[in-house]
């Protein structure tokens, strides 16, 4: 074999190398950034699009995924709502589950639940959120009248490159 034969297999190899290296650093997570983010607001405005019952006010929303609950090489998306409401829990439950277009199970919390994390872990971004909210609304009178309202998935798999999901 001739010494620009064998120049030219190395320079071919070496250009395999690199541009597997491209692919797999930039263009892999440039394509799966954006999907994962068009999912997670696909998921909350399921949530976020109704219309809450009279006499409820909105007070904040809230999406984001990630590795939320544990490590491994899945992505969680969580979406809440937290409201104001005369209503019981039990009534703005069933008020936006009559109306969530979603497949995820709808949850809700009122912000006087001290009850403890779901032994599964499903709750740990309400209960995250739970302090949060707590905290901007302890001028209130009643905390019964506030609560979160939630969709969660977990264990959504997210392709490859999100480093915030693995």
């Amino acid at each position: 074999m001739s010494y620009f034969v064998r120049q030219k297999k190395i320079r071919n190899i070496l250009f395999l190398i690199i541009g597997l290296f491209i692919f797999f650093t930039i263009f892999i997570p440039v394509t799966f950034i954006p999907y994962n983010r068009y999912t997670l607001t696909s998921f909350a405005e399921a949530v976020f699009s109704i219309v809450p019952p009279q006499d409820s006010v909105i007070i904040e929303k809230k999406k984001e995924f990630g590795s939320l609950v544990s490590n491994g090489d899945h992505c969680d998306f969580y979406a809440s709502v937290v409201l104001q409401s005369d209503l019981t829990e039990s009534e703005l439950l069933e008020y936006y589950q009559r109306r969530y277009k979603g497949e995820s199970e709808i949850g809700i919390l009122s912000l006087s639940d001290d009850s403890e994390v779901s032994p599964d872990n499903t709750l740990l971004p309400v209960r995250s959120q739970m302090n949060d909210v707590k905290f901007k609304v302890s001028g209130s009178n009643d905390e019964s009248k506030f609560f979160i309202l939630y969709i969660y998935e977990p264990d959504y798999v997210s392709g490859i490159g999100d480093l915030r999901c693995g």
